[in-house]
């Protein structure tokens, strides 16, 4: 082999290495990429609190964490943990504790009703047919209504209608009772005869006292906020105005 050859042979052998080293060199570093940590807000009570208390606000604080850090810790989310209007809590809790779906109960829940009464109270079911102010005003759990009952001082209105018009008298016989639960509880599509049950919390002498009322009269659920508890409308009232108006226009 001539030496021009073996000469172009090298030349030809360094270029080829010299090209690949340089290439080698010449491409770009990998860029990390840096994703954006998530954070998720996480509830802790800030102060003791007992079972069936009204859960208040201001006993929550609301902490965020890195969402790689929450899971570590099994943190519930605040965002997934459902607190309604009148809710309570749902068993005693300690200051510090990090607030769980378990600690709260909320309106219509199992646990609520019960969470609800007093020692002398029990839930009473009521149940309002066809047109009445439970469909006009929609009443919920953690609301307060009062029953109006009217009677006669003469006679039973079941039994003797309203005949006795000059002995009627409408008082508010239970003022400010505890809604429980409400529902719908009508078998058809016909909104005349829609029924609508609710469970509100009484006193024993509270329930004698509207079943008796409900044996002799009528009675009208209104909510509480609408009727003063001393309330009382007579008809004798109604009667002596009307008769003394025509007796103006006679004269």
């Amino acid at each position: 082999m001539s030496r021009a050859l073996v000469f172009v042979f090298v030349a030809i052998t360094m270029f080829l290495a010299f090209f690949y080293v340089s290439d080698f060199f010449d491409q770009p570093e990998p860029v990390a990429v840096v994703e954006n940590e998530v954070f998720v807000e996480v509830a802790f009570v800030n102060r003791a609190v007992n079972k069936a208390e009204p859960v208040n606000a201001n006993a929550i604080d609301i902490r965020e964490f890195p969402e790689s850090e929450a899971k570590q810790h099994s943190y519930v989310p605040y965002a997934s943990i459902k607190i309604d209007s009148g809710a309570l809590w749902a068993k005693d809790v300690k200051e510090g504790m990090q607030l769980t779906p378990d600690l709260v109960s909320n309106p219509g829940e199992k646990d609520y009703m019960y969470l609800s009464l007093k020692k002398d109270q029990v839930p009473y079911y009521y149940l309002s047919q066809g047109s009445s102010i439970v469909e006009a005003l929609p009443i919920q759990p953690g609301d307060r209504v009062s029953f109006v009952a009217t009677t006669s001082s003469q006679s039973n209105l079941l039994e003797s209608g309203y005949s006795d018009i000059d002995s009627l008298t409408s008082n508010v016989i239970i003022d400010g009772a505890l809604v429980l639960q409400s529902m719908n509880v009508s078998e058809d599509d016909d909104s005349s005869n829609e029924e609508y049950g609710l469970i509100i919390a009484l006193t024993v002498k509270q329930v004698l006292k509207l079943e008796m009322a409900q044996k002799i009269g009528a009675i009208t659920l209104v909510p509480a906020k609408m009727v003063h508890k001393y309330l009382s409308v007579k008809s004798s009232d109604l009667i002596e105005h009307r008769f003394g108006v025509r007796q103006l226009r006679g004269n």
